[in-house]
């Protein structure tokens, strides 16, 4: 892996990223669960809708993975969405479980297409699932990563930082806190999260902490709703997943993690970031033996780091700009 490493970046100061104009090209690799069951997160299928309907980025592939739900799944929903919103490029199927489980060596269709979007120019990858698809990317087409603009990957977390949403809400409180969420992405394949983290390409994380300073509510919902057709299924899947925040977790509304993602494309101005070490590493001030491995930002001296640029906080109006990618916009200066 050290190896592997030292080639790609040898690869990234001899050739470097190739320029281009107009809209950032990306890539969206999802686990999207927007169903409509009660405990599947809906906001992979959020951060798509707001990342098409804006023109400041030109989606040049979907891929699917496991995830949030089985592969299968996550594949079908996000093709049915990007029917449902039209104009994008076909869905193709990604991994259906960890590198550790991977029985075949050929590279999944996910894979194989990120290489040929790679081909074509910059592109920046939205990894809003595991990062198996990603990492086989790498190893598919290790001479296209210098292509690679950024990986904005949502993940990673403070040592010693739970997840758990009714934080002060706590309307059924077991052992002091609510329901815990994990940092699934990273938790259902560290392998694929070293793998990337070895290669040199930078990395935007949008961990939990900056997706907890925002919430969306039914109101959100209902002017989203109203958008088009496509943004009416959404809404709908998703309020079985605000029912149970309202019943479960005690808030008002739920952390749109995924959106938050696509904000920090589309609104970087209201979203403040800054470069940190993170290290893949057991969290020894939660779990002293058997927990997950964990990307951890900030990590003790002890544990070798890469750097990374992690978003943490919402500037002022920050919350209303990432409400805002799903309401209507008002009309230009000028326009009819």
């Amino acid at each position: 892996m050290i190896r592997l490493a030292a080639i790609l970046a040898v690869l990234v100061c001899l050739t470097g990223p190739v320029e281009a104009g107009g809209p950032e090209r990306i890539w969206i690799d999802s686990d999207a669960a927007c169903t409509g069951a009660p405990h599947k997160d809906p906001d992979d299928c959020l951060a798509v809708w707001a990342l098409a309907r804006d023109g400041a980025v030109d989606i040049a592939g979907l891929s699917s993975a496991f995830g949030n739900v089985g592969a299968s799944e996550a594949d079908a929903t996000l093709a049915d969405l990007a029917a449902r919103i039209g104009g994008l490029p076909p869905v193709l199927a990604g991994a259906a479980g960890p590198l550790r489980h991977r029985k075949s060596a050929a590279p999944t269709d996910a894979a194989n297409g990120m290489c040929e979007a790679l081909a074509d120019g910059p592109l920046t990858i939205v990894a809003l699932a595991p990062l198996t698809n990603v990492s086989e990317a790498f190893a598919t087409c290790p001479e296209r990563i210098p292509n690679v603009t950024r990986i904005v990957f949502v993940g990673g977390r403070r040592a010693g930082h739970v997840f758990h949403p009714s934080e002060d809400a706590m309307p059924k409180a077991r052992f002091r806190h609510g329901p815990i969420f994990r940092d699934l992405n990273v938790e259902l394949d560290p392998d694929a999260a070293r793998a990337v983290l070895a290669s040199p390409v930078p990395i935007t994380l949008v961990p939990y902490e900056l997706a907890r300073q925002v919430e969306l509510t039914g109101s959100d919902l209902d002017l989203f709703a109203a958008q088009d057709a496509a943004a009416a299924r959404i809404a709908a899947s998703s309020r079985p997943w605000l029912a149970y925040w309202h019943r479960d977790i005690g808030r008002n509304g739920f952390y749109p993690f995924d959106l938050v993602a696509a904000a920090v494309l589309l609104r970087p101005e209201t979203i403040g970031c800054r470069d940190l070490p993170v290290a893949l590493m057991r969290d020894r001030k939660i779990d002293l033996f058997l927990g997950p491995q964990s990307l951890l930002l900030d990590p003790p001296d002890r544990h070798p780091a890469r750097p990374v640029t992690a978003c943490l906080v919402l500037r002022p109006g920050g919350d209303e700009a990432v409400r805002g990618l799903l309401a209507p916009r008002a009309p230009e200066a000028g326009g009819a």
